[in-house]
């Protein structure tokens, strides 16, 4: 991808900038939409190195099972590829990214968040149901997180959840398959946007989304200046903001085990609002807790956020969520329920 000639350019191979993605259509498709922002902003020219990540390539197990031995199943790959410099940065999903980077390594942009809603995406037999209370009981409803799971189990517990892996597109064909067992399935919204899918989406959930759902990440070297300041162009203050919020009330909140997690959060003026719930595997036991406060930088976000977590333990969440400490191996957008059957 090259742009038009400039006295000021980044020095860098001939080949252009090394950009590190995952390899599905999606995630190229996030990393050529930086890419088309950076080029908006400067004269620089930019190589894609896909990369299928441990997540990627095993399929028939749950993420907590193999993320337990297998930590950042979604990034570890392209960030050993950042830390000997085969790329200069990394675009990724911000759920997608842990609390706690490798040593060295910055969220050196956040973009402008896109939707954050999950949807529904029904089985043709089901093309005119427009809400999940009108499944038959014992209907099959296909999800790769945990949090979609509790919240339906509280919310529909007359649905049956099963897990389902791979990329929007394989999620999709496996629904509508002949032999499929799914009556639906829930993504997130933005997914399917992006894919140019969005025909198959039959209606938006109104719950809790995950942390940085609908936010990309970009992955960089602290001490790689020049890309860091050329990154820093296409920040999205708002977005980083909220953002910065979830990921500090997920970093202070989470334990040892798995938790089922929903936010939401908005930023009007300098008001930040930040809602948790957490819940229990089965949705039969929750807590909520929200907070507002003002944000006027990053250090701001991060602080709202562990004040929440911190209120919500002294409300009781341990009995939720355990005790303080040790860090989940994955990240929070990719929780799974470790011993269900995969599809």
């Amino acid at each position: 991808m090259t742009g038009s000639p400039r006295s000021k350019r980044l020095k860098v191979d001939n080949d252009g900038i090394p950009v590190g993605s995952r390899a599905s259509p999606l995630a190229m498709w996030q990393t050529n939409h930086v890419i088309s922002l950076l080029q908006e902003k400067g004269d620089h020219t930019f190589r894609i190195c896909d990369e299928k990540t441990y997540g990627d390539k095993v399929l028939n197990r749950s993420l907590v099972e193999i993320g337990t031995t297998n930590p950042g199943l979604f990034t570890k790959e392209l960030e050993v590829g950042l830390l000997n410099k085969s790329t200069r940065f990394v675009v990724h999903s911000l759920k997608d990214m842990p609390t706690a980077l490798p040593e060295g390594l910055i969220i050196a942009c956040i973009t402008e968040r896109s939707t954050v809603e999950d949807c529904v995406v029904l089985h043709p037999k089901h093309h005119d149901i427009t809400s999940l209370d009108d499944l038959p009981a014992g209907s099959i409803v296909g999800t790769s997180s945990m949090r979609r799971e509790a919240l339906m189990r509280q919310r529909y517990p007359h649905l049956e959840a099963r897990t389902i892996r791979g990329n929007v597109q394989t999620r999709v064909a496996k629904l509508c398959a002949d032999d499929s067992v799914f009556s639906c399935i829930i993504m997130a919204k933005v997914g399917l946007q992006r894919c140019e899918l969005e025909d198959k989406i039959g209606f938006t959930l109104d719950w809790p989304y995950c942390v940085s759902q609908g936010a990309l990440g970009i992955e960089a070297r602290m001490d790689d200046k020049e890309i860091c300041a050329m990154l820093a162009k296409i920040q999205h203050t708002p977005t980083s903001y909220r953002c910065l919020a979830e990921r500090g009330l997920l970093n202070a909140l989470e334990g040892g085990c798995q938790i089922a997690l929903g936010v939401r959060s908005s930023l009007t003026e300098d008001m930040l609002a930040l809602y948790c719930i957490v819940l229990s595997k089965d949705g039969q036991d929750s807590l909520e807790c929200s907070i507002e406060r003002s944000c006027k930088s990053q250090e701001d976000a991060v602080e709202i956020g562990r004040l929440l977590a911190k209120d919500m333990r002294e409300k009781g969440a341990e009995r939720i969520v355990g005790r303080p400490g040790a860090k989940r191996p994955i990240t929070y957008g990719s929780a799974e329920h470790p011993n269900r059957p995969v599809d």
